[in-house]
């Protein structure tokens, strides 16, 4: 598809809606879809993006309409509205969509309000709202608009709208009337480039769909006998029969010439094709294996995953250096741990530990505590239900194809 978007200013400004803006934009483009932004102040923000300036659809000129009778409104408008019209017409020239952010629902310029209502009558371009806002919410500013700014109130048969949250959802209704569909969408966080996840975890993210699952477990570890894989397998099988939709990561490299190594490596692929559990159990190293030239998960992308993950999981038999558990700590990562004397050293009482030999079921419900006490819990909440690609592939591209077909 080729869609538009459009605001009063787009980034370099900063504002909430002008990085929804560039969000949206840059989901569509990696979608693979024509994107343009047109706005009133701003510049490029991105080498694969068009951009459009033009200072006729920048905001601050509502005043210029506020004691004018609606006929006298109108009138002193045409001239805007018919040049803002020509602009957005030679500029949307062959688009399907055109998104349009507040301009439909705010007063910030009239004329351009006027311009896109009358290009989504036309039909040449399907046009949708998404509204942030009104000030017809507030009874004392309701009561205080003037005539100019009826046409805020009323909702188009030939636009499509979005708000971002139900109590807008409803508060929209109200103004406009219960029968017009309007879509809640909420704004998320572009998670991959807020905390700059490397471009293979990006892509493990987004493969297996771990915004997803309710729990991800990590164990960094190698195929040796003494780190316990086997140990972290049962506790996921522990949380899946609990109901935790849980996912464990494996960081671990297999030496080939090392025939321990080997041996440990082949059982667990061999324990995880009988329990039907290469869903739920991910050999990171193979993952980075296929995307890059190397099997080794970089420092960097082993940073990603202590970000990413909720908890980090050591049921080592024996005493290790335990450079997981510092790595964990300095990553504010919550840890869940095998009660040994080494471990016990280093961390005091600060860790979650269980003793082996009480079984998988009893680490299992430790984890469940530790997590569901940590922030760690809300930040999987926002991961998600607020990563933006997640919204933009279940709820934003679902509608807009929606639009395309009606």
């Amino acid at each position: 598809m080729k869609i538009a978007l459009c605001h009063y200013s787009c980034p370099p400004h900063v504002g909430g809606i002008e990085s929804l803006v560039e969000q949206q934009a840059l989901a569509l483009k990696r979608d693979h879809h024509f994107v343009k932004v047109i706005a009133g102040a701003g510049n490029k923000f991105s080498p694969d993006i068009d951009v459009d300036i033009n200072p006729m659809l920048s905001s601050g000129i509502m005043g210029m309409y506020w004691d004018r009778s609606m006929n006298d409104q109108e009138k002193m408008m045409e001239p805007q509205v018919n040049s803002i019209m020509e602009f957005l017409e030679y500029s949307l020239a062959s688009f399907d969509l055109l998104i349009v952010h507040n301009v439909l629902v705010m007063p910030y310029n009239l004329p351009l309000t006027h311009a896109i209502l009358r290009i989504a009558q036309k039909g040449a371009v399907k046009v949708v709202s998404w509204n942030h806002d009104s000030l017809f919410f507030d009874e004392a500013q309701r009561n205080a608009c003037p005539a100019s700014w009826e046409v805020l109130r009323h909702a188009s048969p030939y636009v499509r709208y979005v708000c971002t949250t139900q109590d807008h959802k409803q508060s929209f209704e109200e103004l406009y009337g219960r029968h017009i569909d309007i879509a809640v969408i909420p704004c998320g966080i572009s998670i991959a480039d807020f905390i700059r996840l490397q471009s293979v975890t990006y892509l493990l993210m987004d493969e297996k769909r771990l915004y997803e699952t309710d729990m991800i477990l990590l164990h960094p570890a190698m195929f040796r006998p003494d780190k316990n894989i086997e140990f972290s397998i049962e506790v996921i099988k522990a949380l899946i029969r609990k109901g935790v939709n849980a996912v464990l990561l494996l960081t671990a490299v297999m030496d080939p010439h090392d025939p321990v190594s080997v041996e440990c490596h082949d059982r667990i692929k061999r324990i995880l094709r009988r329990d039907e559990l290469s869903g739920q159990v991910l050999f990171v190293s193979e993952f980075v294996h296929r995307h890059t030239s190397s099997p080794v998960v970089s420092t960097a992308v082993l940073r990603d995953l202590y970000k990413l993950s909720d908890i980090l999981i050591m049921p080592n038999i024996r005493n290790g250096y335990g450079t997981s558990l510092l790595e964990a700590a300095i990553s504010r990562l919550p840890i869940a741990c095998s009660d040994i004397p080494g471990f016990r050293r280093l961390l005091g009482d600060n860790g979650c530990m269980f003793a082996l030999e009480e079984g998988p079921d009893v680490a299992a419900e430790k984890i469940c505590l530790q997590v569901s006490a940590c922030i760690g819990s809300i930040f999987r909440m926002v991961f998600r239900d607020y990563n933006s690609e997640h919204l933009y592939r279940t709820k934003m591209l679902p509608l807009l194809q929606d639009i395309m077909r009606s």
